[in-house]
């Protein structure tokens, strides 16, 4: 070290200025180099230690860091692998790369091959139902060209049999013209012989005469019947007018006049088609009479109902409206009242800007005593609407009524002068109405006092008279020397009290209530009158004056033709009958057979016509059309069939289904539904190859031909070349690729994998061999090293001797037999199957290619005893001079193993530094001791720095002790270097010093 200490002008030199003085004054003694890299290895050289973990190891023993993670540390620190053992993961991850590659090639033309063996099935399937509708197809024809041959020989015997049924028609054509004129011709003989006695007996003008008064009298029957009827029903109708209306108008006269004419309408009622001359005219005319009283007295009835429903259904509207108001909280006050008071208001705030306040005195008093309310209500009447108004607007309040007054009407009304009232000399008697009366308003009390102080509470009406004014309970007063009542209708609408509005919502659904009634009763009578007063009356004079007039006059001319009938009826049955009636049975029985013969010459002459016509379209029309009908099929058997094919499929299966069927029409009608179901599969199945064909071209990106779906050229061809030539092609190169992968797994991951374990067992090994001898204290320690027992498997299979047998690249087959499926195990996990595994294999590749993965470190301890301790169990438990020691022993075994400190060789003479840092801070004395013998017995060179309370303990088993001193100057702190004494230890233990 020169005497400037590398200080140029006051300051360090920087790395130009150094290499320059370096250059100038120690041109061969000194080296610079480009790069850390360089600089450490060069330093390793000059210490003859060939292992960068130095410096790593170097600053780990400065920091003097406690060890977390025993296990962490002695693979990172003790075991550490040469760096020829490292596993090549790059070159492992270009092959399973390449292998992955060629699979997922391989899977694509899978995948097309797939495609293409889909399409292949779905061409296939259209190929066989084809072929079944083709086979169908000619059942079908075959067997409508059998059917044709069989109507033609059918056709041909009906027209044969068309002759033979002409002829024997005709015959019996020409029969019945005969039989048809002996009939008539017997006919008119018999007709001769009975037209010559009714001539000569007078028979048709007789039966004329009685035709005709039979006649005559039905059509009486008719018109007296409904006639009858029509009178009946009436009565009974109007019965029920008239009875409905007497119960409704409960009247002595009416219920007299309606008794009258329902004992009249009784009697007209039970009339009868043979007791109708019983009866007369005037009778009818007597009733109409009768009505007509009860019209002439319903109609005014009716008019003064009809008005009073009128009235009354306004009432209730009335009513509903002025409930509705109530219930929703607004009281009804009168509505001359409420303008009197909104014009009061309007105006006083108009003038003023705000508004004031304006109350009904009814609105600010209330009843103490309920029984004494209807008193209150009645007593003051209207005086419960004046206006209590705060006296300093009563002047305005007047000019604003005087202007209003005959606009709005209310005249009943007035303003309180308040502040007169709240003066005037009020005379209250005793119990005076005004004692039940309560006001939070001066105001509204005093005025309640003044209209109802002298007025005296009477609950005796004996006593009425003891006072000058007084009012009893039930609302009689007296005053003035005179007795009286208060009105109603005062007290029957409450403006007084909290309650007034549930009173009069109360008061109001009674009266509701009462009016339902009362338009009940008055509906019940208008409904009831109504039909008299509306409906046309049945017997009008009009109706008795034509129709019953009438009607009387036929049954009179009735009963004369009757008797006439009589006479005819005698005399007709005089003649002789029953000749005549003989007569006229012969002759419809001539007629019936006559007819007879007609109808069945007529279905002959039919029949042969029919059979004309049939034999003529059958020869002329089906005959021709049968044979067009075989030629046809016959072209299309041709055009559409091959002869070896019809041939084929009419000995083997048409045959055999016209045995089973019967018929060749059987045949056909059997295959019909078959045929369309077939068509229809095919169809689905021509779509399934275009859509399969379809998807390949859009998914590969080629223009195969695919929309006819019995042509599959493109698509077989394609299939032919990936399956016997791609396909073959890639998994040859698979093959190829996975062998290089596994050889590239046996040779740089296995074998590299198990020299690696093997090392670090034997640095293990070799570091427990060095601490054999040492102890710490009364404690001796030692590494332990055993397999991961998570990774046993992979363990056991890696460090197997049979994975060094075989050749370079191929497992032997005992390691293969043996470790197939753990050797698979841990050959997926570092290779990926997809996108989303190469992360995850990347992970496995690192964590798998560490030997420490499949190891499991610890430091054990052992006392005296002979007490055995696991460190990396006791170390969270421990005190922190016990937690100390760990860390030198672990760090003083990786440095001897480092500096190779038992290696008598060359490769053993090594520079055996070590330096720690605040040594030995949570040891005590004797923990210090003891890691000072423990450094010796390792023969290592240790630089110790530790503060000045450990130097006492530490000095006398060192080889020098150097005394870094601070000291505060002018400028700051100053450091001197002093040799340490032992004389020093009581002076500077406890200065700010480091040792």
């Amino acid at each position: 070290m020169p005497n400037e200490q590398f200080i140029s002008g006051g300051y360090a030199m920087d790395t130009v200025e150094l290499a320059e003085y370096f250059k100038k004054n120690y041109p061969q003694r000194h080296q610079i180099t480009g790069t850390i890299q360089t600089y450490q290895e060069l330093v390793l050289s000059k210490l003859n230690v060939h292992d960068k973990k130095m410096f790593s190891m170097l600053k780990k023993a400065i920091s003097f860091e406690p060890i977390n993670d025993i296990e962490n540390f002695i693979t990172e620190n003790v075991c550490d692998t040469d760096d020829e053992n490292d596993i090549d993961i790059a070159t492992m991850q270009e092959n399973i790369s390449y292998y992955m590659r060629q699979e997922e090639l391989a899977k694509v033309f899978e995948k097309k091959l797939e495609a293409l063996e889909q399409i292949r099935n779905a061409f296939s399937e259209v190929k066989r139902f084809f072929a079944q509708k083709k086979r169908q197809q000619f059942l079908i024809d075959y067997a409508a060209y059998e059917t044709a041959e069989s109507e033609l020989k059918n056709a041909e015997a009906e027209s044969e049999q068309y002759d033979k049924d002409i002829q024997g028609f005709s015959e019996r054509y020409r029969a019945l013209e005969g039989i048809i004129t002996k009939l008539e011709q017997d006919k008119k003989e018999l007709e001769h012989e009975r037209n010559k006695y009714r001539l000569e007996n007078n028979v048709d003008r007789l039966e004329e005469d009685i035709k005709r008064y039979e006649t005559a009298l039905k059509e009486a029957d008719n018109k007296i019947g409904s006639f009858v009827l029509s009178v009946r029903r009436n009565c009974e109708k109007w019965l029920d007018i008239i009875c409905s209306a007497q119960a409704a108008v409960a009247t002595q006269e009416f219920d007299e006049l309606c008794s009258r004419l329902c004992e009249s309408i009784n009697r007209l009622e039970n009339i009868r088609e043979d007791n109708i001359g019983d009866h007369s005219v005037g009778f009818f005319r007597d009733i109409s009479s009768q009505y007509n009283s009860i019209k002439m007295y319903a109609s005014p009835v009716w008019a003064e109902t009809a008005g009073k429903l009128i009235k009354v259904r306004q009432d209730r509207q009335e009513l509903e409206a002025a409930i509705e108001k109530l219930e929703s909280g607004i009281m009804q006050y009168p509505e001359k009242a409420q303008a009197f008071k909104d014009a009061v208001a309007y105006g006083l705030y108009k003038k003023y800007g705000h508004t004031v306040n304006v109350d009904f005195f009814a609105d600010l008093i209330d009843v103490s005593n309920d029984e004494w309310h209807n008193a209150v209500e009645g007593y003051l009447n209207t005086q419960r609407m004046n206006l209590i108004i705060e006296p300093e607007y009563f002047r305005d309040a007047y000019n604003i009524y005087k202007e209003k007054r005959h606009e709005i009407g209310a005249y009943e009304y007035r303003i309180v002068d308040c502040d007169k009232v709240l003066k005037a000399n009020r005379n209250i008697v005793q119990d005076s109405l005004s004692d039940v009366v309560s006001s939070d308003n001066i105001y509204a009390k005093a005025y309640a006092e003044y209209l109802m102080g002298s007025v005296t509470r009477c609950y005796d009406d004996k006593k009425i008279r003891e006072h000058k004014r007084s009012v009893t309970r039930e609302c009689m007063i007296y005053s003035g020397f005179s007795v009286g009542s208060l009105n109603k209708n005062a007290y029957s609408s409450p403006y007084i009290g909290r309650d007034s509005l549930e009173k009069q919502i109360t008061i109001k659904r009674r009266d509701f209530e009462a009016i339902i009634a009362k338009i009940a009763d008055l509906s019940s009578i208008e409904t009831a009158l109504k039909p008299i007063i509306e409906q046309d009356w049945f017997l009008s004079d009009e109706y008795i004056s034509s129709t019953v007039k009438d009607i009387f006059d036929i049954n009179e001319r009735r009963a004369n033709d009757r008797t006439e009938l009589d006479k005819l009826h005698q005399l007709y049955e005089s003649l002789d009958l029953f000749w005549i009636t003989e007569m006229n049975n012969k002759i419809e029985d001539k007629d019936i057979e006559i007819k007879a013969a007609y109808k069945d010459k007529e279905e002959t002459a039919k029949f042969i016509s029919n059979y004309k016509n049939e034999k003529e379209r059958t020869i002329t029309q089906k005959i021709p059309a049968i044979k067009q009908e075989i030629k046809q099929c016959k072209e299309r058997i041709n055009e559409r069939y091959d002869e070896e094919y019809i041939s084929s499929i009419k000995s083997g299966y048409y045959d055999a289904e016209l045995k089973k069927r019967g018929t060749p029409q059987a045949v056909a009608n059997g295959f019909e539904s078959p045929l369309k179901q077939t068509e229809t599969l095919l169809k689905d199945k021509c779509e399934d190859v275009i859509n399969l064909r379809s998807e390949y071209n859009r998914v590969q990106n080629v223009s195969f031909s695919f929309s006819d779906p019995f042509n599959n050229n493109d698509y077989e061809n394609e299939y032919v070349k990936i399956k016997d030539t791609e396909l073959p092609k890639y998994r040859e190169e698979i093959k190829k690729a996975k062998e290089d992968a596994m050889a590239q797994f046996k040779s740089d991951f296995l074998y590299k994998l198990q020299r690696n374990i093997n090392d670090a067992i034997d640095r293990i090994d070799e570091l427990n061999r060095a601490l054999k001898n040492a102890r710490f204290g009364n404690d001796t320690y030692r590494f332990k090293v055993e397999p991961a027992p998570e990774y046993r498997e992979y363990y056991d299979m890696i460090t197997s001797d049979l994975l060094m047998n075989g050749d370079n690249t191929l497992f032997s087959y005992e390691f293969t037999n043996k470790y197939q499926s753990t050797l698979d195990s841990l050959f997926s996990q570092i290779i990926c199957l997809s996108d989303n595994d190469r992360e995850n294999a990347a992970r496995n590749i690192e964590m798998f290619s560490k030997y420490t993965t499949y190891l499991s470190f610890d430091l054990y301890s052992t006392d005296i005893n002979g007490t055995t301790v696991k460190l990396s169990k006791s170390m969270s438990t421990n005190s922190g001079g016990e937690t100390q020691t760990p860390f030198y022993i672990a760090v003083l075994a990786s440095f001897a193993q480092l500096y190779k400190v038992n290696d008598n060789k060359e490769t053993g003479n090594t520079f055996r530094l070590v330096i720690f840092d605040e040594a030995f801070s949570n040891m005590d004395n004797e923990r210090s001791r003891e890691s000072i013998k423990l450094l010796k017995c390792f023969k290592l060179q240790a630089i110790i720095c530790a503060p000045s309370d450990k130097a006492a303990n530490i000095a006398p088993i060192v080889d020098s002790t150097l005394l870094v001193n601070k000291e505060m100057g002018k400028n700051g702190y100053r450091s001197s270097i002093i040799k340490w004494t032992k004389e020093m230890s009581d002076s500077y233990g406890s200065s700010q010093t480091d040792t």
